[in-house]
């Protein structure tokens, strides 16, 4: 029996395949070959995350929340490839624990990929899943999701780490350049984990120490010296006050409509600088501040 084509058939037409073949050029093969345009992102506001945590504003996010708005974030190509290298190195040092920090020294909930179902938490499974009989080559790291609408905060932690006789969390950054010091951002986002954890009622089967945390950077570039450093963090009080004032203010906000008063930058600048910031707020945050509300009221 003859077969009849019907459908057109794939991919681009006769005069750009031609075009493609006898060009050289990698960035025209790249443009017409790889999905190189920005991603668009729009994303109903929620809790506030901690690895954002230190930026965060909590005015912005109380107006977005009972605006029910959305933040519009457009992710350029290249930084998209950044952002996906860091997620697979992530998992690869996640679900390889015993290539960096030994494999009894990294506990997390390890989740069936064949079945779909969260097996246990501790060290890296090397049974088959008791659920299904899959391979433990299906069961992949699990991050510890932290989620806790009343302090107005979420976020996942990337490692549980056993040091000695004490377990305490973890943060991997992967950086392009060495560094000599932790970047203030990343201290905040790791005590505010450590802070923020305790209020978990779920919690998790182990006493996490909430003393000492580790920031540890990866280098991406090839470095003989140093390609790992890990740096103890300790919380003070100093640094989490001003973190648990955000987190106050977000939940009486959310609850009262009572909003958080705006950065005096802002103001500072009459609100150019969170223009400059593309603030999906601007307008109703200036509009509520320079009409003297300190309550939302929607327009």
């Amino acid at each position: 029996m003859r077969f009849i084509r019907t459908d057109p058939v794939p991919g681009p037409p006769k005069s750009q395949r031609e075009f493609l073949d006898n060009t050289r050029d990698p960035q025209v093969l790249t443009s017409h070959i790889v999905g190189d345009k920005p991603e668009v992102r729009d994303r109903p506001y929620g809790l506030m995350y901690l690895s954002q945590i230190d930026s965060v504003c909590p005015r912005e996010y109380v107006i977005g929340n009972l605006q029910q708005g959305t933040k519009r974030e457009v992710v350029s190509f290249p930084l998209r490839v950044i952002f996906n290298m860091g997620s697979a190195l992530h998992s690869w040092v996640q679900n390889h624990p015993e290539v960096y920090f030994g494999v009894k020294n990294v506990l997390g909930f390890w989740h069936c990929m064949a079945c779909q179902r969260t097996r246990r938490f501790g060290v890296k499974p090397f049974d088959s899943c008791e659920f299904c009989g899959a391979s433990y080559q299906a069961s992949v790291y699990k991050e510890y999701a932290l989620r806790l609408p009343d302090k107005g905060i979420s976020g996942k932690t990337d490692l549980i780490l056993k040091v000695g006789s004490k377990y305490r969390f973890a943060e991997m950054k992967f950086m392009a350049k060495d560094i000599e010091s932790p970047i203030g951002s990343d201290v905040v986002q790791l005590s505010s984990y450590m802070y923020f954890s305790k209020f978990d009622p779920d919690g998790l089967p182990i006493d996490i120490d909430r003393s000492i945390g580790y920031l540890v950077y990866v280098s991406k570039m090839f470095n003989f010296r140093a390609p790992i450093k890990t740096f103890k963090v300790e919380p003070t009080e100093r640094l989490m006050n001003p973190i648990i004032e955000k987190s106050r203010q977000f939940v009486v906000g959310m609850a009262t409509s009572v909003l958080p008063e705006p950065k005096a930058a802002c103001v500072r600048k009459n609100f150019y600088f969170a223009k400059n910031k593309t603030c999906p707020m601007l307008d109703p945050c200036k509009a509520h501040f320079l009409e003297g509300k300190n309550k939302y009221e929607k327009n």
